[in-house]
């Protein structure tokens, strides 16, 4: 179940959308945030303070974004993350560049993520490091979905969705 957004979040969204350009930076100043693209009316906003999102993101539906975080560019590129349904982004991650974040996704928080997510999958870290991912059949293997919840990759997954990321080390 997907945590509803406060009356501050729910205003954050809407002024995404509809507020015209000085009312929209009069909600943005007095949140402290600087959200300048489109969120679909799903997304949750717990705690809207501190959050930036880059103009060129894509936000997908049902995502849900803590306080602090950042989704942006990475220097001298427009190229910003793509963010997929039903993901969720703990306080103080900080997602850049050119990137994608599966489906049902969780990325910690304080994660810091510059290369693609699986699906899935869940992060942590500086840089972030996948400890745990839905096995190919379906079977969580991810906290609380009814998989092994240890955060131990299931026998064969890791070589098919690391996409890159180090091994966790405990």
């Amino acid at each position: 179940m997907q945590p509803a957004s406060s009356l501050t979040g729910r205003l954050l969204i809407w002024s995404t959308k509809y507020a015209p350009g000085p009312l929209w930076r009069v909600i943005a100043t007095l949140l402290g945030s600087d959200v300048t693209c489109k969120l679909p009316e799903s997304t949750a906003i717990g705690h809207p303070y501190g959050i930036v999102i880059h103009s060129a993101a894509s936000i997908g539906e049902r995502v849900t974004i803590m306080q602090n975080v950042t989704i942006g560019a990475k220097r001298g590129s427009y190229q910003a993350p793509r963010i997929g349904d039903g993901v969720y982004i703990g306080a103080g991650a900080i997602l850049l560049g050119d990137i994608s974040v599966g489906a049902d996704a969780v990325v910690g928080a304080g994660a810091v993520v510059v290369k693609d997510v699986p699906p899935g999958a869940t992060v942590v870290g500086n840089p972030a490091r996948l400890i745990a991912a839905k096995t190919p059949s379906g079977e969580g293997d991810v906290p609380g979905s009814g998989g092994t919840s240890d955060h131990r990759m299931a026998e064969g997954v890791e070589e098919k969705v690391s996409g890159g990321f180090p091994k966790a080390s405990r």
